[in-house]
């Protein structure tokens, strides 16, 4: 095909003739003809080998968080396990306990009045909702404009680690969904009570009905008593707060927006693989990817827990064929998307960098290419619709057929380092891919990242 796709939205990857496509919504399910015959089918499965019947949350197409209503441990689950866009995989544990007392169990801190902290008897956050297990809680409102002086501040009791440095977070929106969180809310952790002493968090746009995830970071200390509080600035308006929680962070890990978990409940990581050794490198290949990564990039401000503008490695996808690799990852050192092409030995005979900055829950679209034109053999890498690296006359290439294997989506590699990003489409091809063809390609992954269907 030349110069363009043909069809409507996943239709047109299906016309390229992928050797494999898998959709988020279908996680069990992937197309492409199967080594036994049939449909190929792909597994979901827990990296921490435990067993969950746990409920989780999901980002839908409009970036509206939902709890799942189907355990791992049911094929329900497993189907849906990442959602129409995926899920963060990284375990991560919540310290806050269940959201079934009133308000979250904060309280007005003096001088200002208990009444300008109020909860909605009926309605929930529209950013998130829980209608099955009672553990998300309703609409919960900070008043500032009851008092004209003093700043309103609310606080519960909440330990810090006294190893670990955590991260305290709370979704917030304004009254009219078009505020600006800024210079407005503000958190801390007290080790007294009605200390009222916060500090400007790092703030971070839902892209949702004007929801904003404010966070900042606690030390850990051996004196573990303390209180968690939130802050809105006197007069200005009604504010509305949901999910808080104190985040497990350990050394290493990003500083990941999510929504919040009713009481003390690690979260799981999860992956994709084919169920067999089926997928096999070619000479000529190419691979598309729909990805959203939760936060900015390094270059638009993003740190991780200790504050650094550092990215870790991150494992989006992996094919390892006998002593050959095709790898997708958060590169640990130009904290960009890169797309590795070369042995199991990590020697690359083509290094594409993604090179691109890009805002919290961007979609992007990933098409990669190598093939050999005129004697000569390229390698390149389009997001978004741009060409953004290539390479060409390496010295190694792919041979004719190494061994089939496994590939896995959401992850380095079995037990490997898990993505912190929501993965929805993944195709793979062992045919030539026009570059007119792969640039549009990149562009249609783009717009189905979040699982709409242009």
């Amino acid at each position: 095909m030349m110069g363009g796709l043909v069809g409507a939205g996943a239709s047109a990857i299906l016309r390229l003739r992928p050797r494999f496509y898998w959709d988020a919504l279908r996680a069990q399910q992937a197309i492409g003809p199967a080594k036994a015959g049939g449909p190929m089918l792909a597994e979901v499965y827990e990296t921490t080998a435990q067993a969950s019947t746990a409920k989780w949350l999901i980002m839908n197409g409009h970036k509206q968080w939902k709890f799942m209503t189907d355990g791992i441990d049911t094929a329900a689950g497993k189907d849906r396990c990442l959602g129409s866009v995926g899920a963060f995989y990284k375990n991560s544990q919540n310290y806050q306990t269940s959201y079934t007392t009133s308000k979250y169990n904060y309280a007005v801190v003096a001088p200002t009045a208990a009444g300008q902290l109020t909860e909605d008897g009926a309605a929930f956050p529209s950013i998130a909702r829980d209608p099955d297990i009672a553990t998300s809680r309703y609409r919960v409102y900070l008043d500032s404009s009851l008092d004209l002086v003093n700043d309103c501040i609310v606080e519960k009791s909440q330990a810090r680690s006294p190893s670990y440095l955590r991260q305290f977070q709370v979704l917030v929106r304004g009254e009219n969904g078009i505020e600006d969180p800024a210079g407005i809310v503000t958190l801390g952790w007290n080790a007294a009570s009605g200390s009222r002493a916060t500090s400007t968090p790092v703030f971070r746009s839902m892209g949702y009905d004007g929801w904003w995830a404010a966070s900042i970071l606690v030390a850990a200390n051996a004196a573990t008593a303390g209180y968690g509080s939130i802050s809105v600035k006197a007069n200005n308006g009604k504010w509305e707060f949901a999910f808080p929680g104190f985040f497990n962070q350990y050394t290493g890990s990003e500083r990941i927006t999510r929504a919040g978990w009713p009481a003390s409940v690690a979260r799981y990581q999860y992956a994709v693989k084919t169920s067999v050794a089926e997928m096999c490198l070619r000479p000529s290949g190419w691979l598309a990817m729909s990805v959203v990564l939760p936060d900015r990039s390094v270059g638009n401000g993003h740190t991780d827990n200790t504050g650094a503008a550092n990215y870790r490695f991150l494992g989006l996808l992996n094919l390892d064929c006998s002593t050959w690799r095709l790898r997708v990852s958060m590169s640990d050192t130009n904290d960009h998307l890169v797309v590795n092409l070369g042995d199991t030995a990590g020697v690359n005979f083509a290094y594409l960098d993604g090179l691109v900055d890009w805002n919290d829950f961007a979609a992007m679209g990933l098409v990669a290419t190598w093939e050999e034109v005129n004697m000569i053999k390229y390698a390149t890498l389009w997001v978004n619709g741009e060409r953004l690296d290539g390479v060409s006359a390496p010295a190694t290439w792919y041979p004719v057929a190494p061994t089939p294997s496994t590939m896995y989506v959401g992850i380095s590699a079995v037990g490997g380092s898990p993505a912190e990003c929501m993965i929805s489409r993944v195709a793979y091809g062992t045919n030539r891919l026009n570059r007119a063809t792969a640039r549009a390609l990149s562009a249609r992954m783009r717009d189905l990242a979040r699982g709409s269907n242009p």
